[in-house]
């Protein structure tokens, strides 16, 4: 389990400022929607941290259903590949 904390982590710090940019919103104001300090977006989005239930749920409820279909839909698809490269 431990491996698809990780993979989250990298893959949910390479959606997040994409994210956050197509929504217009600052560093700051996204951690304030988020409930956390500005350090501790930052650090999701260089992959420092990872983002805790709570977080990843207020996270989720910032996108179209569209937008979470697609967060959900890519992590799978990376842990797929991870467990493929693995297999070999």
């Amino acid at each position: 389990m431990n491996a698809y904390k990780d993979t989250a982590k990298k893959y949910l710090a390479r959606f997040a400022k994409p994210a956050r940019k197509s929504m217009k919103l600052t560093q700051d104001k996204i951690a304030e929607k988020l409930r956390i300090t500005s350090r501790s977006y930052g650090a999701l989005e260089r992959g420092e941290g990872g983002f805790s239930t709570p977080t990843l749920l207020l996270f989720l409820g910032l996108l179209s259903d569209d937008e979470i279909l697609d967060v959900v839909k890519g992590f799978q698809k990376e842990v797929d590949r991870a467990e493929n490269s693995g297999a070999e």
